[in-house]
């Protein structure tokens, strides 16, 4: 059953916008597998080869996310971006709302990576990426309250990585289409303006057009 399991789940997996990560929940019983082959049965032993088997799975979970964090240090961490854009968060969030507007900067991926900052300052995280990606690959559209939300200005505050248009972003998946289409982008057009710049990052801010 474990082996059918993970036949299905590697093929699962191995689709595009999927990832070894869909694994994960079949640590335990393969853990639990795994330690019954190494001892004998004896009374009790069953305790034994549970507790071993959630060491194993606690170990193989462990070293899985030490692994795909030095993968994300090697591709890169902008020590002084991510302090920039801490405290434009900092200083922003006094003023009003904050998000950061996917792009199609060449550091694009690695500032979304950030975007999780301002949410830890309660702000809100309508725009990401992979799920954007995801849906434009099913075929469905942006919704019209995301349109109206931009026309609202019920953001105060976008960031995106400087020179970079706000809302530019491409698919992950190819053929990389935009992710928003000429309404949305016009719609943010007419309710932002750029009003800041520093080394890093652009600030636009509501300033809707009569």
């Amino acid at each position: 059953g474990l082996a059918i399991a993970l036949a299905v789940a590697s093929v699962i997996g191995g689709k595009t916008g999927a990832g070894p990560s869909h694994l994960l929940p079949l640590i335990p019983a393969a853990a639990v597998d795994w330690s019954g082959a190494l001892g004998r049965p004896s009374p009790g032993g069953w305790r034994r080869s549970l507790a071993l088997a959630w060491a194993i799975a606690l170990a193989v979970v462990l070293a899985a996310g030490l692994w795909f964090e030095r993968a994300e240090l090697a591709g890169g961490f902008d020590r002084a971006e991510a302090t920039e854009l801490r405290v434009l968060v900092g200083e922003l969030t006094r003023g009003g709302s904050i998000q950061i507007a996917p792009s199609d900067a060449p550091n694009a991926a690695r500032v979304a990576g950030l975007a999780s900052w301002p949410v830890l300052s309660g702000e809100r995280y309508d725009f990401d990426l992979a799920s954007l990606s995801d849906l434009s690959a099913a075929g469905v559209p942006l919704a019209d309250a995301a349109r109206n939300r931009i026309r609202g200005c019920s953001t105060r505050y976008w960031l995106a990585p400087r020179g970079a248009a706000p809302f530019s972003a491409r698919s992950l998946y190819p053929p990389h289409g935009p992710l928003f289409d000429d309404a949305f982008r016009t719609a943010f057009a007419e309710s932002y303006r750029r009003t800041r710049s520093t080394p890093r990052f652009d600030v636009w801010s509501c300033d809707p057009k009569p």
